[in-house]
């Protein structure tokens, strides 16, 4: 209530019971879209790790009054018992209040990038919609000295700014070419059908692009992408932005964010090479336009939260 200078105490969404049940890698998103009439809510999803991890599910819940109360939970997936099982979730908000819930559905005879749609402010979705087959990338990172967890997690916003009507964009990182790319795929029809993905990065073959997050203009439906990627040095890492102004048919020359490519196995504190840099990263429209960018980086030698910003 009063940008961020203080917080409540902690509310909690939905408790988990130490390994039996985990409550694992949750998102939030709020409906800003002054055209829906559930404007404000705001909406979680996460994936339910039960059994000592054996199994996992994707669940939802929202709130309606700022998120001092959750509604009880909703089963978005199948359940999954043992390999295979379901990961990595992501919400986004269209134009009319739409939520779009995806998730990836990891299986021995070929994962793939699912969703689900509701059309009442989370009270029920309809059918699980595969966007595309996908081919999980390397985990761990298959570059030389290299020993950190890559995971594929599905991304997914929707237009709200109305100049690309009923369009929903889903991004991920993906193999299938040998070396792991930024791959989207565009539905025009309210996430009913979903188009052949395209390669978002523009690094040369054989790099390794990964980790992705998506971002749409909720002014001008413009669409940006950032990924980290080892593009520059075989053995550092940058953050770098791909950004679509015609409804992600196509995308410009790819922008670096870092000033300085760094290192993932400078901070020892996960070993040495390094198991782990975070799983995240993170970026978000900055008023009409540019974006706001989030990033683990070791430049200093430890392990630390960088940020850069577009005015574009």
């Amino acid at each position: 209530m009063n940008n961020g200078r203080t917080f409540s105490p902690p509310i909690i969404v939905n408790r988990g019971f130490g390994n039996i049940i985990s409550n694992d890698k949750p998102v939030v998103a709020v409906d800003k879209s002054a055209a829906s009439p559930f404007l404000g809510n705001a909406y979680i999803s996460y994936t339910r790790f039960f059994d000592d991890g054996r199994g996992s599910v994707i669940f939802f819940q929202r709130s309606k009054d700022g998120g001092k109360t959750w509604s009880a939970p909703v089963q978005i997936s199948d359940i999954k018992v043992g390999f295979p099982f379901v990961q990595g979730s992501s919400i986004g908000v269209g134009l009319a209040g739409e939520v779009y819930v995806a998730w990836i559905d990891f299986e021995d005879s070929g994962s793939a990038f699912q969703v689900r749609r509701s059309d009442d402010g989370g009270i029920t979705f309809g059918p699980i919609v595969t966007v595309s087959e996908i081919d999980p990338i390397f985990d761990p990172s298959p570059v030389p000295g290299w020993d950190f967890r890559v995971l594929t997690f599905a991304n997914i916003r929707a237009d709200i700014s109305g100049n690309f009507p009923n369009t929903v964009y889903a991004v991920w990182d993906d193999k299938r070419a040998g070396s792991s790319n930024i791959l989207l795929s565009r539905s025009t029809d309210g996430g009913a059908s979903w188009s052949e993905p395209i390669q978002v990065d523009d690094s040369r073959g054989g790099t390794q692009n990964f980790f992705p997050a998506v971002t749409v203009s909720p002014g001008t439906g413009d669409v940006h992408v950032i990924y980290y990627t080892n593009r520059l040095s075989r053995s550092r890492i940058d953050v770098f932005l791909a950004k679509s102004t015609d409804g992600g048919r196509t995308f410009e020359p790819n922008v670096r964010l870092t000033t300085k490519s760094f290192d993932p196995n400078a901070d020892p504190t996960f070993g040495t090479p390094s198991s782990f840099i975070g799983d995240y990263i993170s970026t978000a429209s900055k008023g009409r336009s540019g974006t706001a960018s989030v990033w683990t980086d070791t430049r200093t030698g430890q392990q630390q939260i960088f940020s850069a910003t577009t005015n574009t």
